[in-house]
């Protein structure tokens, strides 16, 4: 019995493992960075208009079935002189309420719970958090990354028998950022 518990253990261990194994290298088309996805991502464009702003919404979504599915998304103000994430990110107070924010919309836009959140630096502030969706009773874990120009947010979606915390910390730890383009100096025309 012990050797059919241990044997079962390193089977799924294994079966972890080799998952993500076989999944793409993702590079953006603004050359901001790159991800690995289990294959290439479809893309939305899409610009949202905030009071006094425009954010370029580039959201890249890749599934690995129909209870499973990863997206690497970015997001970037049209004039950087109407919201400067640079200039939030010197605030902690104002950091912290934009966070606060993109936390409060997710939940509204996907009808989902909160359930956990950590605050992290990679290599950027960044916060991730774990959400339940109560229609559906999926899981997600989302993490959001504030760069000088521009957001990254990652997120791992799907049902409770499909999801693997194990892939999306794989998932997450495989982005990869130009280190050129971290700066203030970025131009993305």
């Amino acid at each position: 019995m012990k050797y059919l518990i241990f044997f079962t253990i390193v089977l799924s261990i294994l079966g972890c493992s080799n998952k993500t194994d076989n999944w793409i290298t993702y590079h953006d088309k603004y050359n901001i960075g790159s991800i690995s996805m289990p294959n290439t991502p479809t893309e939305k464009l899409d610009t949202l208009n905030g009071p006094t702003f425009k954010l370029v919404m580039s959201i890249n979504q890749a599934e690995v079935s129909d209870k499973l599915a990863f997206s690497y998304s970015l997001y970037f103000p049209t004039n950087i002189n109407e919201f400067d994430y640079f200039q939030i990110k010197k605030d902690s107070t104002t950091l912290n309420a934009l966070f606060d924010s993109m936390i409060k919309g997710a939940e509204k836009n996907s009808n989902s719970e909160v359930i956990a959140r950590t605050y992290f630096n990679y290599p950027e502030p960044g916060v991730k958090i774990t959400m339940h969706f109560n229609e559906t009773k999926d899981i997600a874990i989302c993490r959001i990354v504030i760069f000088d120009n521009y957001v990254i947010s990652t997120a791992s979606t799907g049902t409770n028998d499909e999801f693997s915390l194990e892939m999306e910390d794989k998932f997450f730890k495989s982005l990869k950022i130009n280190p050129k383009n971290r700066n203030r100096a970025m131009n993305l025309n």
